[in-house]
C-alpha cells in the first residue's frame, strides 16, 4: 500500500484535490473531471445531491488508475475508493455522511459496475454512457452529443476523399 505523502498529512480542502490531480494524473485527467463537472451539473440540474460531496468523489474517481497509486491486480475503481477511504478523506472536515455518499460513487463509478447505487452524487457519476443513462436529461444531452459527433464524422470521412465499398 502506498505511504501517505507529507504533503497531505494535514487538512485537505477542494482546492487540495484539484491541484492533486493536476500533479499526479495524466494530462488527461484533469480535463475529464472538469468535463465530468460540468456534466454533472447539466445531468443533475434539478436534483437534490451534495455538490461539494459529488465534486470530491469526481476529483478521487480515478486517482487508483494514476501511476503513484496504482496496484497491479486491484481494479481501479475499488483502489480509488481505498485511497480515498484511507489517505484523503480523513484528512478533509467532513460529515460522516459526506463519507458515506463520496466513498459509494467513487466505488461504484464505473459503468460496467452494474451493481445499484443508493445515493444521487453515485448515479450522477456513473450517468456517462449512453446505454446506461436512467434519467432522462442525460438521454437527451447524449442524443445531441451522439448526432453532433455522428456529423463530425460525416465530415471527417468527406475530407478523406475516401469512397464507402
Amino acid at each position: 500500500m502506498t505511504t501517505p505523502d507529507p504533503a497531505i498529512s494535514h487538512g485537505l480542502t477542494v482546492a487540495n484535490l484539484v491541484e492533486m490531480t493536476r500533479a499526479d494524473g495524466d494530462p488527461w485527467h484533469f480535463s475529464h473531471v472538469q468535463r465530468l463537472l460540468k456534466l454533472i451539473a447539466l445531468i443533475g440540474e434539478g436534483m437534490v445531491y451534495d455538490e461539494t460531496a459529488v465534486t470530491i468523489a469526481t476529483y478521487l474517481h480515478d486517482w487508483g488508475a494514476y501511476p503513484r497509486y496504482r496496484q497491479p491486480g486491484v481494479e481501479h475503481a475499488w483502489r480509488s475508493r481505498q485511497i480515498a477511504e484511507t489517505m484523503i478523506l480523513p484528512r478533509m472536515d467532513l460529515p460522516e455522511t459526506a463519507v458515506a455518499t463520496i466513498l459509494e460513487a467513487v466505488e461504484f463509478h464505473d459503468y460496467r459496475d452494474f451493481r445499484p447505487v443508493t445515493s444521487s452524487e453515485a448515479l450522477l457519476l456513473r450517468e456517462k454512457i449512453q446505454d446506461r443513462f436512467t434519467l432522462p436529461i442525460a438521454r437527451q444531452i447524449a442524443e445531441v452529443r451522439l448526432a453532433r459527433l455522428a456529423q463530425c464524422l460525416a465530415w471527417l470521412h468527406e475530407e478523406s476523399f475516401t469512397s464507402e465499398t
